[in-house]
């Protein structure tokens, strides 16, 4: 029987007897039936399984009372001795509703409920990539193996959460931000389990992180110095190759690696000496049903980092930045993108693997193409030139490009800064 879908397809669960779906198909195939009244039968044995179901939990039908809003009715449950409301549009509705509670969620876990949050995340929410592996990670080290994993989630309390927080903690090995995307992935998964009614309220909005214990990580010196940066570029003067010309772009600019990659031909103005930026390169995973992961892909989409009107931008092109894509278009003349080893766009942890290579042929200390980024925002910045730095590094707000700059400070010029400012007159001294 080809065009009954909904009957072949369905679990029916208002009878277990497959025999019995088979006579209704064979009955619906003689004529003596039609499709029609064979859906309304299985809806009706459905509802009235769901009703039975609800009736034998509670021990007696459920009293209805009608809502304020005249649409909805309602019953009260006990529940770890509060009364809970339970409401739906209808009859049918309200006992469905009573079913899935009891029979479905109830007791659902955070163990149970992230699959169903990821695959959420993934198909309606449309979640990049990076952000689910990150998601994953999370769970997988800090919270999968957790006690409060496998407690109902109605009965988790901010208690659990704060003892949660305090073990992983204690030993002082996770940053405030570390922290920070673990309490982000529960608020998450809280906001969905209460869309979806499995809970009602969020115990992670209660606990106060300023009192846990966090490594604070020193990066004062966590860019290329402006000597280090001399020496890298100098040994990489004379090498045209791909990755070579990418480095020393990157420093002559104030790009992310994705916005290197994803630089196309078009977007180069040797004329007006200028550099769009309004793509980026990002390297996909697509998430499986069974929360894997598929290999690698690169998709260059229409918009940056933040997707904010800031991250679109013009960067003037220096005459370093010229002669080095003069030279990318001499070994790649006919390629969309700037950067094409091996005719694909480049991958940004080979482009790392080339960096850290070449930083030991040329004897300075590696450090990964984000941290160029640092180098050449603490460069640029003079003291009085922080809006201007903002915009060519695409932020929405000063206080981010605050984040990037390192060892800006002169000793010498602070010394006399310092003098200046602080001058004691000598007092009149009388013999």
């Amino acid at each position: 029987m080809n065009n009954f879908p909904s009957l072949e397809n369905s679990t029916i669960e208002a009878n277990d007897n497959a025999d019995y779906k088979n006579v209704l198909l064979s009955l619906v195939d003689s004529g003596i039936l039609n499709e029609t009244a064979v859906e309304n039968m299985i809806s009706e044995m459905t509802k009235n399984k769901i009703k039975n179901a609800v009736i034998a939990k509670l021990g007696h039908e459920p009293k209805i009372y009608y809502h304020n809003d005249g649409k909805r009715i309602f019953t009260k449950i006990k529940l770890d001795g509060t009364w809970k409301q339970i409401l739906g549009y209808d009859i049918d509705d309200l006992y469905k509703k009573l079913y899935e509670f009891y029979h479905s969620d109830f007791d659902i876990t955070l163990t149970d409920l992230f699959p169903k949050f990821m695959l959420n995340r993934r198909d309606k929410k449309k979640v990049c990539s990076k952000t689910m592996q990150e998601n994953k990670r999370d769970w997988d080290r800090y919270l999968k193996d957790s006690e409060i994993a496998k407690i109902p989630m109605r009965k988790l309390k901010p208690r659990d959460y704060i003892t949660l927080f305090e073990n992983i903690t204690m030993n002082r090995t996770l940053t405030y931000k570390s922290v920070s995307n673990i309490r982000s992935l529960l608020n998450k998964m809280y906001a969905f389990a209460i869309e979806k009614e499995y809970v009602e309220y969020n115990p992670v909005l209660s606990v106060d992180f300023s009192e846990f214990k966090y490594y604070v990580p020193d990066n004062s010196d966590k860019a290329y110095s402006i000597e280090n940066r001399q020496k890298l570029l100098s040994y990489l003067y004379n090498i045209v190759e791909p990755y070579s010309l990418a480095i020393q772009l990157d420093f002559q600019l104030t790009c992310r690696i994705g916005e290197i990659k994803a630089l196309r031909w078009e977007n180069v103005d040797f004329d007006n000496r200028t550099i769009t930026i309004k793509e980026q390169a990002l390297n996909q995973r697509e998430m499986k049903d069974d929360l894997t992961f598929d290999k690698t892909i690169i998709e260059v989409v229409p918009r940056v980092k933040g997707d904010t009107p800031q991250g679109k931008r013009i960067i003037p092109m220096t005459t370093e930045a010229m002669r080095i894509l003069q030279l990318a278009k001499e070994i790649n003349p006919t390629g969309e993108f700037v950067f094409m080893p091996y005719g694909r766009i480049m991958l940004t942890d080979t482009f790392n693997d080339y960096l850290k290579k070449y930083c030991n042929k040329a004897g300075v200390p590696y450090y990964s193409s984000h941290k160029i980024r640092f180098t050449s925002c603490s460069t640029l910045y003079n003291g009085d030139n922080l809006a201007e730095v903002s915009r060519l590094m695409g932020h929405s707000q000063v206080q981010t490009t605050l984040h990037y700059l390192r060892n800006v400070h002169d000793t010498s010029e602070m010394l006399s800064q310092m003098e200046n400012a602080f001058a004691v007159a000598a007092p009149n001294c009388t013999k």
